[in-house]
This record gives structure tokens, C-alpha cells and sequence, in this order.
């Protein structure tokens, strides 16, 4: 297969870009649909392995987005990289951790501060918020393997990952915490928690998606938009 030229890789990237955006609006939607997260599908009598459905969804629209980034970002004007967009591949290229680690140090370098400025923000959003980090770790676990946790489990009879189900309950059952300490989780009555408790995962998922969507802007995603349609 002849390599591809510049212009067809620009309209591979639209393309990648488009499909994670749309995978996160799919997860997001599957996510407001269960108003009281976990126990909608236990009070439903469902299986509660459908919690698998948002997670496979954003774990692979985050993972997407952040890597389509780093290429708008460093891809030069010939469609070449001076320095690979992100560093690690195999297992290791599915870690969100690892992935945003490297998009703040490109973002944050002396070559792109200039571009990405007014930022400081956002960027302690992704690196300090404790709830955001508890949210990330599940959703980068699930895309390192433990979306295969039962077929480990069955295979080997362990998996080097928790279960996906267990990591999202333990999500549930912290984030009011973490977010509105104690005394604040206290003064919510007992019937409103789960819901508050929604509220607060998609509300950071939401400024984490909305942080993203300002970077694409900034790396000038409207403008390879405009490219694609002269």
C-alpha cells in the first residue's frame, strides 16, 4: 500500500476525532440513563455487568481524543512527527494516566505554551482533582484489560485487574466524600444521595470532556473541519 500523503491523513485524524466524540456522546447518554448509577440496574433486577457498556464507551473515546490531540498538535505541515505523539504502545498505550501525563507536557513545553495559554486551570484540574483521578484510574483499567476481567478469571483464575464492576461501585461510594466531605455528604438526605451522587461523576466527566474539546479548539481542530470541507 502506497504511503498515505498529507491530506489523507488529515482526513484520518477528522475522522478518529469524529468517532471518539461521538463514543463519548453514546457513553455519556448511557450514563445519565442510569440517574441512580449502580442501584438503577440492581432496583431494575438487570444484569449489572451493563455498567460494561459507558465504561468500554468512554474508556475508548478518552483514550481516542487524547491521542488524536497529541498528533493535531506535533503533526508538522508535511503530515510528519519530529518526536513520536505519544510514547508507549501495546498494553501500555491504553493507559489514560500515562497518555494525559504526556499531553500536559507537550501542552506545558516552551515550543506549544505560547499556543496554550490561560490554561493553568485546566491543567490542575487534570492533574489534582481527586474525584477526576478515582474516575480515570477505572476507565484506564478497564482499556488495559479488565474489560477481560471474566475471561481472565475463567482462563487463569485471577486477573491482575480489579472488576470493573467493583471499581465503579467504589466510585459510587466515594466521590461525595471526596467532593463535599463529610459533613457535606451527611446533609444530603439518604433518598437524594445516588442521584447527587450521578450528578458528581458526570459533571467531572463533563469539565474533563469540555477541557479536551478547548484544546482540540486551541490545536485548531475548527480549521482542519474547514480544510476538510473546501
Amino acid at each position: 500500500m502506497e504511503e498515505a500523503d498529507y491530506k489523507y491523513k488529515k482526513e484520518c485524524l477528522i475522522s478518529e476525532i469524529k468517532t471518539a466524540l461521538i463514543l463519548f456522546g453514546k457513553g455519556m447518554n448511557d450514563l445519565h440513563n442510569l440517574t441512580h448509577g449502580m442501584d438503577t440496574i440492581r432496583y431494575s433486577h438487570k444484569s449489572l455487568e451493563l455498567i460494561n457498556v459507558p465504561l468500554q464507551l468512554l474508556s475508548s473515546s478518552l483514550e481516542r481524543l487524547i491521542k488524536c490531540l497529541l498528533c493535531l498538535i506535533l503533526m508538522k505541515e508535511d503530515g510528519e512527527f519530529e518526536e513520536a505523539p505519544y510514547k508507549y504502545k501495546g498494553r501500555k498505550g491504553h493507559d489514560l494516566n500515562l497518555l494525559l501525563e504526556r499531553l500536559i507536557e507537550v501542552i506545558t513545553s516552551i515550543e506549544y505554551r505560547a499556543m496554550f495559554s490561560e490554561i493553568e486551570s485546566d491543567v490542575k484540574f487534570l492533574q489534582k482533582d481527586r474525584a477526576l483521578a478515582q474516575i480515570i484510574k477505572t476507565l484506564s483499567e478497564f482499556g488495559l484489560g479488565a474489560r477481560y476481567y471474566n475471561l481472565d478469571i475463567v482462563l487463569n483464575g485471577k486477573s491482575a485487574l480489579p472488576s470493573p464492576i467493583q471499581s465503579w461501585d467504589l466510585i459510587e461510594m466515594n466521590i461525595l466524600l471526596i467532593t463535599r466531605g463529610s459533613d457535606g455528604f451527611r446533609a444530603i438526605p439518604r433518598e437524594r444521595r445516588m442521584l447527587e451522587t450521578q450528578k458528581e461523576i458526570i459533571d467531572k466527566l463533563n469539565k474533563l470532556f469540555n477541557i479536551l474539546g478547548k484544546f482540540l479548539k486551541i490545536a485548531g481542530f475548527d480549521k482542519l473541519i474547514k480544510y476538510e470541507n473546501l
